[in-house]
């Protein structure tokens, strides 16, 4: 795998995409077009299934401040 660039100029096509947003963007395209052809996509693609069980876990009053901090900020740059 490639090493990221630091600075300088990133390699893009005309559409802005790098070359791993192009190769994204083709199989979204090719998910896409499958789910609307019908095809079973664990026929075509990989398909992985995970279990998560999320265990709760305690807030402290400063982790409940950071998070409505971040929701307000968010719906601030969403309006």
């Amino acid at each position: 795998m490639k090493k990221a660039r630091k600075g300088g100029r990133r390699d893009v096509d005309s559409d802005g995409l790098s070359p791993l947003g192009r190769s994204m963007v083709a199989g979204a395209d090719a998910f896409l077009e499958a789910m609307r052809m019908g095809e079973a996509t664990e026929d075509r693609f990989t398909v992985r299934t995970v279990e998560l069980q999320p265990e709760p876990r305690a807030f402290k009053p400063e982790d409940v401040k950071a998070v409505r901090g971040h929701v307000r900020r968010a719906r601030r740059s969403s309006e």
